[in-house]
């Protein structure tokens, strides 16, 4: 987990940043819901295919993953 240090005149705060993979093989549904993610402060990682979505959860896990019901197994 990533934490960011935020300025405050009188405590130190602390934002959590959390992670996201978001599977589907529509690219406007994927940059859609990476921009409102983002703009929540998520840190957010794309595949649009099930083999990549796998690779990417195996190699750094997300805190969530939203995947599409109708995605293809092998792009």
């Amino acid at each position: 987990m990533l934490t960011v240090p935020v300025s405050a005149p009188t405590s130190n705060v602390h934002i959590r940043i959390r992670s996201a993979l978001i599977a589907s093989a529509d690219r406007s549904f994927r940059q859609r819901l990476t921009q409102v993610l983002t703009g929540l402060r998520w840190q957010v990682r794309e595949a649009e295919g099930g083999a990549q979505a796998w690779a990417e959860a195996q190699s750094s896990p997300p805190e969530a993953i939203i995947v599409d019901s109708w995605l293809p197994i092998s792009t």
